[in-house]
């Protein structure tokens, strides 16, 4: 959880400074469950796709195809 809270905290800096303007997450549900705890609500409104998966483990090409069908969500 303490990366999930640091990772909400750098989302909200980059928000803040207007480096960030959409999110697409890709990560465990456990993981996303712990972020969305920490994320602020103007943050969160950034989120345009979530595929609550574990690609931890996953061959390189499994990868890119996952991405690029979460890229083409938006």
């Amino acid at each position: 959880e303490k990366f999930a809270k640091e990772l909400a905290a750098l989302l909200e800096d980059k928000r803040k400074a207007e480096t960030l303007h959409k999110l697409i997450l890709i990560c465990p549900a456990r993981f996303y469950g712990d972020l969305n705890k920490h994320l602020s609500k103007h943050t969160s409104k950034l989120i345009q796709h979530v595929l609550e998966k574990d690609y931890t483990k996953a061959p390189h090409a499994e990868l890119i195809k996952h991405l690029k069908h979460a890229l083409s969500l938006q």
